[in-house]
């Protein structure tokens, strides 16, 4: 309970003891600058020694400061509760959430007390969070059998948002065939999925078989040859006159020369 300036100011206690380097803590019954706590204690024996005793002393810093409330605004709820907790005020935390346009669902919106208001031990503390948008639910109309253009407008303006599939089915290409959602309420921009068929699936077409037979190579085209005439040998030898060589002998059996040379003269 005497001030640490004292102390240290005391020539009577600087012969006996070794004042070692201070450790400080508030103090709710001490003002500041007062000890606190000595070690050792005044009631243990020590012997003197050279240099004296060492001597630890705990010096007040007062009262320790007020608690504030924390600025947790903008954080998510569950980690503004897990700060409020780790003051060790035992403090009362109420949550509210709350529909919001602005803020991202599950951060605190606002708290009672506000950012920097003193806070008491086993004070209440109310803390409001968003929830997000308030949630419009539409009602889902069926489109199945419809064409598509027809049954998406249907869909969309209904304020639903459209995902198309394709399929090959015997309903005629472009009909709606199938819905994943039909009837019943849901949230607004709730995507339903369609499947629209392309047409019967088209048979396929058997590849062509390969065959062994090899192809014969092209004929070889030939002149045609036309016949030679060749005239029988003369009668009238070396010397004769026994006709216009190249003349037929006569086979009409009437002694008539009937070839056609007959027309030239001997």
């Amino acid at each position: 309970g005497s001030k640490y300036s004292d102390i240290l100011g005391d020539p009577e206690y600087a012969q006996y003891y070794n004042f070692l380097e201070p450790e400080y803590k508030s103090s709710d019954s001490y003002a500041e600058g007062y000890v606190v706590e000595q070690e050792p204690t005044a009631e243990r024996q020590q012997t003197l020694k050279a240099g004296g005793i060492d001597v630890r002393l705990t010096v007040s810093t007062g009262p320790p400061p007020v608690p504030t409330m924390p600025n947790v605004v903008n954080m998510d709820y569950r980690l503004a509760i897990s700060e409020l907790e780790g003051l060790n005020l035992d403090l009362a935390i109420s949550r509210e959430p709350v529909v919001s346009d602005s803020v991202t669902p599950d951060y605190v919106i606002e708290t009672v007390p506000a950012a920097g208001e003193p806070l008491a031990r086993g004070k209440m503390v109310f803390i409001k969070y968003s929830m997000g948008p308030e949630t419009i639910y539409v009602s889902v109309p069926s489109v199945e059998g419809l064409k598509l253009d027809v049954g998406q407008s249907r869909l969309e303006s209904y304020d639903l948002t459209v995902s198309i599939e394709y399929v090959y089915d015997a309903a005629e290409a472009e009909t709606i065939i199938f819905q994943n959602i039909k009837g019943g309420q849901v949230p607004l921009r709730t995507e339903i999925v369609i499947q629209v068929s392309k047409g019967p699936e088209p048979t396929p077409t058997p590849p062509e078989t390969p065959t062994d037979t090899p192809t014969p190579p092209p004929l070889e085209t030939y002149p045609e040859q036309l016949p030679v005439y060749s005239p029988p040998p003369t009668d009238g030898g070396d010397g004769g006159d026994g006709g216009m060589t190249g003349i037929p002998p006569d086979i009409s059996g009437d002694g008539e020369n009937t070839s056609p040379f007959d027309a030239f003269p001997p």
